[in-house]
């Protein structure tokens, strides 16, 4: 059973704009949806509104105390219940967002698709572990380990971090 991340960043840890993303990649797009597809999601409820449906080809779950969710739709209050809601229907979850659920999540996961994308961009969302260090830099200090590292069309960076076992 694997719990994984999948989060794209910019130089500054943006992760969100008046509830979209900062950027146009069309790559990170696919890779998003090729990651994920099959699997349950975990997001937020400010997540949930700004996707304003259920991701198709996937097992939606919401973390919320005070969400009442579309038929289909799974609904739990905490990440943990979110998690154990999640992995009754697949044992690899993924957290999608957004920033709290990032933060809570990184104590628990066992992966991150991480999708660095270059520069810095106009946002309203971050996700940021630790002041003044790149996101990459802030999960290797916390045992995650580089296992893919992949570039991409216009500089963008796709790196997968698994969980030291040592």
């Amino acid at each position: 059973m694997t719990l994984s991340i999948i989060v794209a960043t910019d130089e500054a840890g943006a992760i969100g704009l008046r509830g979209g993303l900062p950027w146009d990649h069309p790559e990170d797009r696919a890779h998003f949806e090729r990651e994920t597809r099959g699997h349950a999601v975990i997001m937020g409820r400010r997540t949930w509104e700004e996707v304003g449906q259920p991701l198709e080809g996937r097992a939606n779950v919401v973390v919320s105390s005070r969400f009442t969710p579309p038929a289909g739709v799974l609904v739990a209050p905490t990440l943990a219940e979110a998690v154990a809601r999640a992995r009754e229907l697949d044992p690899s979850p993924f957290v999608i967002g957004g920033a709290r659920l990032f933060r809570e999540a990184t104590a628990i996961a066992d992966q991150v698709w991480l999708t660095e994308i270059p520069g810095r961009h106009e946002a309203d969302a971050f996700f940021v572990l630790d002041e003044g260090v790149s996101t990459r830099e802030a999960l290797e200090a916390r045992g995650f380990e580089v296992v893919e590292d992949r570039l991409g069309e216009g500089g963008v960076r796709f790196v997968r971090l698994v969980r030291g076992r040592g």
